[in-house]
């Protein structure tokens, strides 16, 4: 399991550079389409941001029709892919994906409040939570992730208002122990 973390880490970085830029969102958590919204035919703007879950399936995200984040993932390793699925929001800039300890697939993205959201499969490469969480923050530039694989947990952090002199980090301590403050 170790050795395809830290694979999945590696092709990801590799895939969306260094450490992936974060996007920006405008509708509130309440506001995601409901889970029955339509697929779209294709994500219109920017290159997809690749991860591969645990179970070695490649799974797709970008920006698409309305600045929305859209998702798609193969249906079996190295086979055909789903459609592209609207998860919601409005970003203005990139988002950034990760894969947690427990494989489930977590994206991040900066809303209009210049607050951090986050959406995540409840299961591994299973549904998505209905709506975007709000982490809070005041953030006004490129937002980044990445996993530490020896703690097991995924790092967001992002320009605050007195940069570029000081990054506000946030990061989730365990899989089930939530998010720190920001720092």
């Amino acid at each position: 399991m170790r050795a395809r973390r830290l694979l999945a880490t590696v092709v990801a970085t590799a895939a969306i550079g260094a450490i992936a830029p974060l996007a920006a969102i405008s509708q509130p958590a309440s506001a995601a389409p409901p889970a029955s919204a339509p697929h779209a035919a294709a994500v219109a703007v920017g290159t997809p941001h690749t991860v591969i879950n645990c179970d070695g399936r490649s799974e797709q995200f970008g920006k698409g029709d309305g600045d929305a984040v859209y998702h798609r993932w193969e249906k079996t390793p190295g086979g055909t892919w789903s459609g592209w699925e609207n998860l919601g929001g409005k970003i203005l800039y990139d988002l950034a994906v990760n894969v947690n300890s427990d494989c489930r697939v977590e994206v991040f993205v900066i809303g209009t409040s210049h607050q951090m959201y986050h959406k995540w499969q409840v299961s591994a490469g299973g549904s998505w939570t209905k709506s975007w969480d709000n982490m809070g923050g005041y953030l006004i530039g490129p937002v980044y992730t990445r996993y530490w694989v020896g703690a097991g947990l995924i790092e967001v952090w992002a320009l605050g208002p007195d940069q570029p002199t000081n990054r506000y980090h946030n990061k989730i301590q365990t899989t089930v122990g939530g998010w720190s403050d920001w720092y």
